[in-house]
């Protein structure tokens, strides 16, 4: 019987190992765009040998114990088939170029029901995801400091011969990533799901946002203003800071007084970036298909429906997480897809989730990142209540029982400290 017992806590380790595995998400092994993410695929692998360990163990009760409303189990389907028709369309389209994009999905769409599945607390999910927050920032502490003081770049991407793209007219650190980018889209995912019910501006928030901002990654600085204004905008001292912050800034401008000379060149970088939006390479690359396509000037077919899973979304709605979505389904199946999601997240969470979810897709394209699924299956997830969110009303949305006692209660109950 204890071993029995032991089953369940052991897959909720490796879902946790998982998550953790899946922010590296930039490890390519192979051509860069057309390497393996091999953390994905070994993540994926050990995930289901543990579930069919457990199914086997088990048998039909682990089946029999997941009881989801029967809304909630149309919504899911209803998800799944908008991606597979949209594969059957893009191969039918594209044969060459469907393949990729639509075995991440599919695969993504499985990791997406393993984690909305599961039944953790919301003390578990914090606790994994602080400590994901604080491994991610530190590496990216040290290879600031590191270059800084030394002029010596730590390259955490040796193993895969790759070379950060750190260097433009600055230094911007990008830790485990190969973009300062890159790194500012999954630690702002890990603190949004931190969040997922009440803002926490403890130690380990200030410097996940401490750290987004030090990469000065344009999409990384206008998420963590969006953040702000968006659990902020209530509080007092939010409008007091805000302006002392316009302040400082007209006092500084243009010279910057009181800065040390890397502070001045680094506001300066960001300065010249936002008056040049336009000519901004990485800003056209996402948006100006995206634009192109909102404003009616795509094929009208496409634009409403789309053209399927294929890898040419970018000429067509632009590099985006929103541009794949709009290329792939359309905006009539982009509607329903966050129709459905707002649908699958607990009734007091979902206003926060949809921030969240367009917040992340106006990063870059990570619908075939499995750490994307895996973040909104937690983010979904009617289990992980928290202050706000009682677990009675999360176990019974729609009327439902409790709908996921699929590993053992009690090692879930127990919170990581």
């Amino acid at each position: 019987m204890k071993d029995r017992a032991a089953q369940g806590p052991a897959v909720i380790i490796v879902l946790a190992g998982s998550l953790g595995a899946f922010t590296l998400w930039d490890y390519y092994f192979g051509p860069f765009g057309g390497g393996v993410r091999v953390f994905d695929l070994l993540s994926v692998g050990l995930i289901t040998l543990s579930l069919f360990t457990l199914l086997l163990y088990k048998g039909p009760l682990v089946t029999k114990s997941i009881r989801l409303p029967s809304v909630l189990w149309v919504l899911l389907f209803a998800q799944i088939a908008l991606f597979i028709l949209s594969g059957v369309i893009g191969s039918f389209r594209d044969q060459a170029n469907f393949l990729r994009p639509t075995v991440g999905i599919w695969m993504g769409m499985s990791v997406f029901l393993v984690y909305y599945c599961v039944n953790v607390s919301g003390p578990w999910v914090d606790g994994v995801v602080r400590w994901l927050i604080i491994v991610h920032a530190v590496s990216l502490v040290v290879q600031f400091v590191t270059y800084y003081s030394t002029g010596v770049l730590i390259n955490y991407q040796e193993i895969t011969g790759a070379e950060p793209r750190v260097y433009s007219s600055i230094f911007r650190p990008s830790g485990l990533f190969l973009e300062p980018s890159s790194y500012s889209t999954t630690v702002i995912m890990l603190l949004l799901l931190r969040w997922r019910d009440r803002p926490m501006l403890d130690g380990v928030s200030w410097v996940a946002l401490g750290s987004v901002v030090l990469t000065v990654s344009l999409f990384g600085l206008v998420a963590v203003l969006s953040i702000f204004v968006f659990f902020f905008w209530r509080q007092v001292w939010f409008w007091l800071g805000g302006c002392t912050l316009v302040l400082v800034t007209i006092f500084w401008f243009p010279d910057f007084r009181g800065l040390p000379a890397s502070a001045k060149v680094q506001v300066a970088n960001v300065v010249d970036r936002v008056q040049n939006l336009r000519s901004d390479v990485s800003i056209s690359s996402r948006y100006k298909g995206l634009l192109e396509n909102l404003s009616g000037t795509r094929a009208i077919p496409s634009r409403w429906f789309g053209r399927g899973l294929g890898n040419d979304y970018v000429e067509h709605s632009g590099a985006s997480g929103i541009g794949f979505l709009l290329a792939a389904v359309g905006m009539v199946g982009a509607l329903l897809w966050l129709a459905m999601a707002m649908g699958l997240s607990p009734r007091g969470r979902r206003i926060k989730v949809l921030f969240s979810v367009l917040l992340v897709l106006l990063a870059a394209q990570i619908w075939t990142m499995m750490f994307w699924w895996a973040w909104l299956g937690l983010l979904f997830n009617p289990s992980v209540a928290g202050p706000n969110l009682s677990r009675k009303s999360c176990n019974s949305i729609g009327g439902g029982q409790n709908p996921l006692l699929l590993f053992n209660n009690n090692f879930a109950q127990k919170s990581i400290p």
